[in-house]
Parts: C-alpha cells; structure tokens; sequence
C-alpha cells in the first residue's frame, strides 16, 4: 500500500507544492502557516483530465497546482496573539506565491470568529457565510468553489 501512495502523481505534486512558515521568537516556535494546493479541486480536474485524456492528469494537477494555493491554517501561540504574528505569517505567504507566479490564494474560516475584517486589512476579499467563490475571472472557465457549513471564504489575486 506505501508504494501505491508514493507513485501517486498527485500526492507528489501536493507536497511538492505545500509550504509551511514558521515565526520564532528567541528559538520557540510562536506561530506557524500552512499553504496547500486546493486538495479537492486539483484533484478532480486531474482525474477528469486523465479521463478525457489518458496520461495528461498530472499535467492539469500541475497546472492547477502552480495557479492556485489555499491558505490550510494559521496558528499563533496564546501568548503570542494580537502582536502582528498572524499577519506577518499570511503577508510572507501572500509574497512568496506571488514571487513564484502563483494567480490565487483561498481560504475559509468559522464565520463565528468574525475575522473578515482581518482579511480585509490584508487586501483579502472575504464572501459572505455561506456564499461560493468564484474563481472564473481567474482561471477563465467557471471554478467555484463552496464553504463548508458555518464558514466563510476569502481570497487574494497575486497577479
């Protein structure tokens, strides 16, 4: 079964493709931020591109992959909240894809922590709860893609 997984083109493009940022502060790790390809959409245009055409599905993950990440999480020790930490983590993360040629960045959050005006302040624009992102101005034909209950979605153009 290990050896299936790690021939599994899209495995190894996800990890290829996903970053994760650290914040110290004198040796300890105060906060941390996780950057991945969009997990279920990569997913499903490389396995309906390798439908279509047989042997071009890691081709599609590849270039779904290197257009568009999803901010997976941020997290800043207790301690550490409120000084700028989580900001500093998402604005490194916004500027490293964005050096790379990334088009987009994505993410979701429990509309009950009311961080949209968080978002905002970093030139995200966040939907409504419950309302679909739309990535067709992006990527040309319609992506959409829709939040989990009780979450919302931002995202970010990086070119």
């Amino acid at each position: 079964m290990a050896a299936n997984k790690a021939n599994d083109p899209w495995l190894q493009v996800f990890m290829a493709a996903t970053t994760v940022t650290v914040a110290e502060i004198d040796g300890q790790v105060v906060g941390v931020l996780l950057a991945t390809p969009p997990p279920n959409i990569a997913r499903q245009l490389g396995d309906t591109a390798e439908r279509i055409n047989p042997g071009s599905g890691r081709q599609a993950l590849a270039s779904i992959v290197l257009r568009l990440v999803r901010l997976s999480a941020v997290a800043v020790s207790p301690a550490y909240q409120h000084t700028g930490i989580a900001k500093a983590l998402i604005s490194r993360g916004v500027e490293n894809y964005r050096r790379a040629g990334y088009i987009a960045m994505y993410g979701q959050f429990e509309s009950s922590r009311q961080l949209a005006p968080f978002y905002e302040k970093l030139g995200f624009q966040v939907c409504g709860a419950g309302e679909d992102l739309d990535f067709g101005d992006v990527f040309g034909p319609p992506l959409t893609i829709g939040p989990h209950p009780g979450e919302q979605l931002f995202r970010i153009q990086l070119r």
